[in-house]
């Protein structure tokens, strides 16, 4: 039941952004550069194919080889990572929203709380965890 409820609340955040973020950009409303644009497309189509593991989790059924999953969490977990050793384009952005360093912290914190059901779940269903 845990699986079900983070299952729909990822879908309610991620797809209702998607015609958002498009409508933003084709209308130019949204200022922000093509780097940035990218990532964060990339970032909602990979956490998309994650909830597949939730969804799993919730119906006791397997859909995708646990090695998939293996990748996909240590691919998730280097993207997590890696905006605390290299920059990218959405983290620049970020800086410029958000000049306080400490608050950026806090973003950057509350981000990955909000996401770490996502993770345990790839990571469960990698058969990392028997």
């Amino acid at each position: 039941m845990v699986w079900f409820v983070f299952l729909v609340l990822y879908l309610l955040f991620y797809i209702p952004t998607l015609p958002w973020k498009v409508h933003g950009y084709v209308t130019k409303k949204e200022v922000t550069t093509l780097g940035v644009k990218i990532e964060e497309f990339l970032s909602v189509i990979f956490h998309l194919f994650g909830c597949i593991a939730l969804y799993e989790l919730a119906s006791g059924n397997q859909f995708i080889s646990p090695m998939l999953w293996a990748l996909w969490f240590s691919i998730g977990i280097l993207w997590t990572i890696s905006p605390l050793i290299i920059s990218s384009p959405k983290l620049e952005y970020l800086k410029q929203q958000i000049p306080n360093p400490n608050k950026q912290k806090l973003v950057y914190l509350i981000g990955s709380l909000f996401m770490a059901p996502l993770y345990v779940g790839v990571f469960i269903r990698s058969s990392f965890v028997i």
